[in-house]
């Protein structure tokens, strides 16, 4: 991507922490991508790809899952480590990240988050497939 705007911060924060967003989180996202230098290795295409994923946010759960099947180094799945990276090191979302000892049916939960992963990875494995983005 040519600039690391604010927006695509935004959207990334926001798809993997509901109404996550702070004001040094755009500049400590578009820091770590230059000093990773993660889009300078990437290829042209993956580069086409991520700019469509940030473009339609709501493809995002569907590519993340799909590319975690296909390509677990695809460039949409590098940036988006590396924002988690920063949303759990900031000090107002660490605890979002601790464990919960009172989960209410955990074995039911785990196997509804499995279901809906499934789900969403299948999807996102056919965009990729249709669209030729493997």
């Amino acid at each position: 991507m040519k600039k690391t705007s604010k927006s695509e911060a935004e959207i990334l924060s926001n798809y993997l922490l509901k109404n996550c967003f702070d004001a040094t989180i755009p500049e400590r996202y578009k820091l770590s991508l230059e000093k990773l230098a993660i889009e300078k290795i990437s290829n042209p295409k993956e580069l086409f790809i991520c700019n469509k994923a940030i473009q339609s946010a709501f493809l995002l759960p569907y590519l993340d899952a799909g590319f975690a099947w296909l390509n677990s180094d695809h460039l949409i799945r590098k940036k988006m480590i590396v924002m988690l990276s920063i949303i759990e090191t900031t000090p107002q979302y660490t605890s979002k990240f601790m464990s919960e000892n009172d989960i209410k049916f955990p074995f039911i939960k785990l196997v509804g988050l499995g279901i809906k992963s499934v789900f969403y990875a299948s999807i996102g494995v056919l965009i990729i497939v249709l669209f030729r983005w493997k």
